[in-house]
């Protein structure tokens, strides 16, 4: 997939955070960053708070934490879509309007546009609901159709749904629109014409992945892993494809289904 993308000004920027919205397990931190360029749904900032940010006494600092955009109005105004699975994480919740918190990016290859002849048919699971809401918060302000399908475990998590303008929610536990997974919808909603933008678990990657390849369909997956720095030098968000071994944060996160012997959570190919 020859990507093209926004790429990110030189050095850290400090913005400030004009709001801070909770919906159940999931904490949304707005910003308003001028100097940011449009970043494609799909990419990735890495983020932190401008103090506190560090652990003990000595206050020894955390890693920036690479996260996905939820919602991009076009103009720097950014919500960024958190949930609270450590320190640093954390931290992140706890921020309050007015704190400043430090932005480097966009990272990473976003969503290319579709085919001509093909409808978007969107899957977002848990956290990864973020880029595939932007994307179709894109697609809508295109005036492009799609289909959006999210899935999460329990109501606590679907609780985001609710900013998304027209999608089919399931859960595992029926707490939330129909129990289920989202491979059920996708199995529903996929013809010959759809193109299958997905981000979420390796699991439910793997599955959309490989029910896309029986029926020859192309799609675009944007895989989740942990990133020290956002920008190619640590490899420590390295996984294998047909290409070789690639990098998510410079070659990815969103790389093409076909590139990919199988999405595990090890990143390495026929590994769970």
């Amino acid at each position: 997939m020859n990507a093209v993308r926004p790429t990110a000004p030189f050095g850290r920027r400090a913005v400030e955070l004009t709001a801070v919205r909770s919906f159940g397990e999931y904490t949304v931190l707005d910003v308003h960053d001028p100097e940011a360029p449009n970043a494609l749904p799909g990419q990735f900032h890495m983020l932190s708070a401008e103090v506190g940010w560090g652990a003990g006494e000595d206050g020894r600092p955390w890693l920036p934490r690479a996260i996905s955009f939820l919602t991009s109005d076009g103009e720097g105004g950014f919500g960024f879509l958190i949930d609270s699975v450590g320190p640093g994480t954390d931290r992140l919740t706890r921020m309050e309007p007015g704190e400043r918190l430090l932005v480097t990016g966009p990272f990473g290859n976003g969503f290319q546009p579709v085919g001509a002849s093909r409808r978007p048919l969107l899957l977002g699971g848990g956290i990864g609901a973020a880029p595939v809401m932007a994307a179709a918060e894109a697609l809508a302000k295109q005036g492009t159709g799609y289909d959006l399908v999210l899935g999460f475990r329990g109501s606590e998590q679907g609780a985001i749904s609710a900013l998304a303008e027209v999608a089919t929610v399931v859960t595992d536990d029926g707490s939330l629109g129909d129990e289920g997974t989202v491979i059920g919808p996708l199995m529903e909603t996929a013809n010959d014409s759809t193109e299958i933008l997905a981000c979420g678990p390796p699991a439910m990657l793997e599955a959309v992945r490989a029910l896309a390849a029986e029926r020859g369909l192309p799609s675009q997956l944007a895989l989740e892993s942990p990133m020290a720095c956002g920008f190619g030098a640590c490899f420590g968000c390295a996984i294998e494809t047909k290409r070789g071994t690639l990098r998510l944060c410079v070659d990815g996160p969103v790389l093409a289904g076909d590139d990919l012997v199988a999405v595990t959570a090890s990143g390495r190919a026929g590994a769970q």
